[in-house]
């Protein structure tokens, strides 16, 4: 059953992946009992939070993952089956930590790019600066 490891990889990482959803998702909403600025405040600050510790959790998950991995290749097994599972649900473990870092990253990108009420950008690159440096003078 060459199928049966690459199953448990994924339904591991598909469980996992829908779990961080779900707690995103309750994050991002805004609390209907605070005015509007307070409840974005306060929604900011949750995902600011949640990002913080989403990159480690994501980054330990990885690191045990491989760890476990590398413990295991020295350990005999009862059966092919049982094997298959251990490495498929820790290669899924893993998978889903370096996932979760590399969206978290794509999402802190993705803000510092865009660009404020005012158009200037979150971060200025430095020619930006120099530009401004400048005017003023």
């Amino acid at each position: 059953m060459p199928i049966f490891p690459t199953f448990v990889k994924f339904a591991t990482l598909g469980i996992l992946c829908v779990v961080w959803l779900a707690m995103h998702q309750r994050i991002v909403q805004l609390d209907a009992r605070l005015v509007y600025h307070l409840a974005a405040v306060h929604r900011d600050r949750r995902k600011a939070i949640f990002y913080f510790r989403s990159v480690w959790v994501g980054l330990i998950a990885a690191f045990v993952s491989l760890g476990c991995q590398e413990a295991l290749t020295q350990v005999s097994f009862d059966s092919t089956m049982t094997r298959d599972w251990m490495l498929g649900a820790l290669r899924g473990l893993g998978l889903w930590g370096l996932l979760i870092v590399g969206m978290v990253w794509v999402r802190i990108g993705q803000r510092a790019s865009q660009s404020n009420l005012d158009g200037d950008s979150l971060t200025p690159y430095q020619e930006e600066k120099k530009d401004k440096g400048d005017k003023r003078q």
